[in-house]
This record gives C-alpha cells, structure tokens and sequence, in this order.
C-alpha cells in the first residue's frame, strides 16, 4: 500500500473525523482538519503539479509546521515527485540550513503556497509553483500517476552535527514500512483510541515522519504545537494532553527537561489530568535517566505514570525508529563501568518487523550481549542511499560474514537480553591513554557533581588523538546565573569531575551561558575536533558574559 492509498481510504471510510488539530498560541487556538479536508488538499496540489513529470522531479517545500507545508507535502506524495523539506524562515531569520539543502538537493520545483514569499538565497534558475490551495481544479484520484514503491518519496536531510547535511533518499516502500514499526513500537496495535501531539519541527524526522505522517497513514488524530510555542510555552503541552486525551506524544531529552523545570517554575499551576498520557518517546538525542526520572516525579501529581516512558533510538537513514521499549514498561536502567565509573545506561528497547541489529568489533566480528562495539542495522526501513554522495554510501554500508547487507550507524552501544543500549557516537568518542571515554556520559557526571551545570549541554573536544589534552565546554542549567567567583568555583569543580572520569590530567574547562553552544536545526549541539572550532567558541567566550 501506499501513503495516498491509506489517506484516501480514510477520507472514504471516515470522512469527517479530524485529522490535524493545530493549537496555536498562549489560549492553544485551534484549528481543525478532517481526513476528508487532507485529501482534497493533497488533490489540489497535485492536480496543480499534473504538467510536471513527477519521476525523480525534486520539489522544494517551505516545512514550516502549518498546513501550507503538510498540503505540498501529501501533494507530492500523491503526484509521485520527491519531497523535500526546507526549513522555513522563522521570525524573519534566514534559515542557513534551508539555504544549504535547497542548493544542496539540485531542487527542480519549488512550491509557493499561501502568503509565503520566496527568499533570495534560493537558487537563481529555480522554477516557482504557485498552488492555490483554494483552486476548484480536482483530477480524480484514479488519474494521479502512477507511483512503483520503490520509487522515492522524500529527501530528508541529516541534523549534520559533524559536518554538511546530507540527503537521505527514503523510498515508498521504506515510508510504509517505518511507520508501521512505529505504529507497534508506540502501542497503537495494543489499544484503539489513540491521540497524538506532536510539537517538533516538520523539517526534522522526528516532527516529519513520526508526528505528522504517521498519524495520518495510521488514522490517528493529532494535535500540532508548533516548536516555538512548545519552547516558550512548555506547559501548554500539558494542557493540550490534558484537553484533547493525548495518549501519544513525546521528543528529545531536553523536552522533558524543559517540561519539568517549568513545572517546578510555575508560581500557580493550574490541574491537569495525565493520566491518559500512556507513550512518553524518547529519542534523538542520548536518553538521560535522571532527567527522565525527574520528569516523571514533577508529573505524578498529575496522574503520570513513568510507565509511559518510552525510550527509543531511531536514525533519518533508516527513516526513523529503529527500536524501542516495549510498551507500558517504562524505563529499563542497567549499570555498566564505563569512564572509570559506574554508569546508568538506558534500554533503547527491541526491533520491530524485519529489522535486525548486530553490534560488531572495529574488525567486523559480531560481538556477545554485553560487549560495546558499533550498532549495524539493516531492514525495509533502510534508505536508498545519500543524495549525490555514494561515497558516504560506501563508507556506512558492507555486507558481513553471512552475505547481509548492513549499514554502520555510526553509534556505539551493547545487547543485553534481546535490548540495545546506546553509549555515544564512534566520531565523539575519545581515547585517553588507549581507554574510549563516551563525551556525553562525562558531560552528566560533572552535572551531577556539579549542581549548576546542565548534564545535556555540554561537549569534550580532543584537538589530538594521541594527546590526554582536552577542552571542555558546558553550559549553566536554565535560570542560572553566577557571579565571576563562582563561576571560578564550578570550573574548578567540574575540571576535577573530568579528570576522574576520563583519566585526563590536562582539562581546560569553559563554564559558558544557555545557549552558547552551536547547535544543528533540530537542537543536537555540534562538536568538531578541530583547533579552528575550539579557537571560534574561545573567542565567543572573549565577547559574552557568563554571568
């Protein structure tokens, strides 16, 4: 089947059910369309699109979480062109990312819908498309072209927190089947009546493919934030839960940690009723424990459950989940000695469908439960390959000992009874006098000797792999603010923290505001081992006040 296939079947057989619920603003305004009003927009456009050849045309599309986007969105998922996402402007600030990946992508179409205006750092030669959304020009659903599964769908491009963005080519086929993993991993085959709210970003695959199109193939509702209300509003998602009986919503680790500091903030705290919040997804980023088992203690009062939480490990070139918790089992936490410490590592659940995970050894053998090595994956989910870059195909993907194609994540973990545990990325990974040293792992155990350091915004750069040199820079948890003294106190603290977890007796440690750090579109902060990168936020450092 595909997408077009289970939209149309929705607006057939449940016409006026709502579809999207997009809250906007302080009072959560809302705005209501039916599966019914989803078709006949993805009719629009693509009837608007039927003189343009749809085989392997790529068509630029603003992602800005409104239904402009979503219309050109499932327009070119009925005319058979690919998609590709570009992040909007927001606020009147260019978009650096959009401007790359509409270059990038070789776009051959891009889509003007609405109001928006065309920015000027899009490619001279691009031809323009102006889809009225409000057009009476129908082509029967029958007449669309036809599509072959594994043609491709969209171009998502990678977060590119080591270097560009590339774009990852996702097939029809790959489309289907991720959301149906998703479908299960969520808990959605277990109980009917589920309702989603999604607040990430449309450009981002956590906001694309698991808050907006998969409710939609699925026939969920779902209630749409966008991610600037959620960030300066984090209690609206409750009240949203609470409103329309969401079952299913979740995002990144710093998500919860938004959730809860501003609980823990409010002066008066109006009542919510939680309890039919029953998946609470993780993913994106490293699971923290703490900052999860935080957020379920703030929210008990509620009638939250951690239970609910659900965490999860997903990448854009496998489409997106790749495996996660069972459902209503809430977080598995082993212990592991890992940087001279012991560690709490957090399940990232099972695989689902014909997935499969290997964890493999530097020289490619398969290593035992227990064993950290590099995630491999493989299955349906897997993209067709990395726009215009077969040479970053080649580097990610081998076949092993038994003939199965694999492609290397790039993640370090282990395998502990059937579950996959995440502990870093290969490219952050750092090795002091021939021990691996997990950055992100460090970074918290600072946080937890140092109380005024965010244990989720901070990186450890190493200039020289044969050096026990390291920089450190980490950013004050929200709302705090220290004198010149003090913040000579932390440093201090936290350089003695590093040292005992990475073996390291050279650390500089920069105790820097919120925000400092350069982060990629979708928040993950961006590390690069180059002199060139530690001097740029050095002198930052020089212009900016930590106070």
């Amino acid at each position: 089947m595909l997408f077009r296939d289970a939209l149309r079947r929705h607006s057939e057989n449940t016409a006026d059910k709502n579809a999207l619920i997009f809250v906007k603003g302080r009072q959560c305004t809302a705005t209501f369309f039916t599966f019914l009003d989803l078709h006949q927009l993805a009719l629009r456009v693509a009837s608007q699109l039927s003189t343009y050849d749809p085989k392997s045309k790529k068509i630029g599309i603003r992602a800005a979480n409104n239904i402009e986007f979503i219309a050109g969105l499932l327009g070119c998922l009925y005319h058979g062109a690919i998609a590709v996402p570009i992040p909007a402007e927001v606020q009147g600030v260019t978009s650096t990312r959009g401007k790359y990946i509409a270059h990038a992508a070789s776009l051959d179409l891009l889509l003007k819908i609405g109001e928006e205006e065309s920015e000027n750092t899009l490619p001279d030669n691009l031809t323009v498309v102006t889809i009225d959304l409000s057009s009476d020009t129908i082509l029967p659903f029958d007449c669309l072209p036809e599509i072959d599964v594994d043609d491709i769908a969209i171009m998502q491009f990678t977060s590119g927190t080591g270097g560009d963005p590339a774009g990852v080519m996702i097939s029809h086929r790959a489309l289907v089947a991720n959301i149906l993993l998703q479908h299960e991993a969520m808990g959605h085959t277990q109980k009917s009546n589920r309702v989603y709210l999604n607040w990430c970003p449309f450009y981002h695959d956590m906001g694309l493919l698991g808050g907006l199109l998969n409710p939609i193939f699925t026939g969920v509702p779902a209630v749409e934030m966008t991610p600037l209300d959620f960030v300066k509003r984090p209690l609206s998602l409750l009240k949203c839960v609470d409103e329309y009986r969401v079952t299913t919503v979740g995002g990144p680790t710093f998500s919860y940690q938004l959730i809860s500091s501003a609980v823990k903030a409010a002066r008066e705290l109006q009542s919510f009723d939680l309890t039919c919040w029953e998946t609470a997804y993780c993913g994106a980023e490293p699971v923290n424990a703490a900052v999860l088992e935080d957020f379920a203690e703030s929210l008990k009062p509620f009638g939250f459950s951690e239970k609910a939480l659900l965490p999860c490990y997903g990448m854009a070139e496998f489409t997106l989940i790749i495996s996660g918790a069972p459902f209503q089992t809430g977080m598995n936490v082993v212990e592991k000695t890992i940087n001279n410490s012991r560690q709490r590592i957090v399940s990232c659940g099972r695989v689902y469908g014909d997935t499969r995970i290997k964890v493999l050894s530097e020289s490619g053998d398969e290593l035992k439960d227990e064993e950290i090595g590099e995630i491999h994956i493989s299955g349906t989910s897997l993209m067709d390959g990395y726009w215009q870059n077969d040479a970053l195909v080649k580097k990610f993907e081998h076949t092993d000992d038994e003939g199965e194609s694999l492609f290397a994540t790039g993640d370090l973990g282990f395998i502990s009874d059937g579950e996959l545990f995440l502990t870093g990325r290969r490219k952050h990974l750092i090795k002091i006098n021939g021990v691996s040293v997990f950055p992100h792992l460090v970074i918290a155990d600072i946080a937890s000797s140092v109380s005024a350091l965010d244990p989720l915004k901070g990186i450890i750069l190493q200039l020289d792999p044969k050096s026990a040199k390291l920089y450190v820079f980490q950013e004050l948890k929200q709302g705090i603010k220290l004198t010149q003294e003090a913040i000579e106190q932390v440093s201090e603290a936290g350089v003695n923290a590093a040292k005992k977890h990475t073996g390291s007796s050279d650390i500089e440690l920069f105790v820097v505001k919120r925000g400092f750090l350069p982060r990629t579109s979708s928040g993950k902060l961006i590390a690069r081992n180059t002199s060139e990168f530690v001097v740029s936020l050095r002198n930052r450092l020089k212009t900016k006040s930590v106070a």
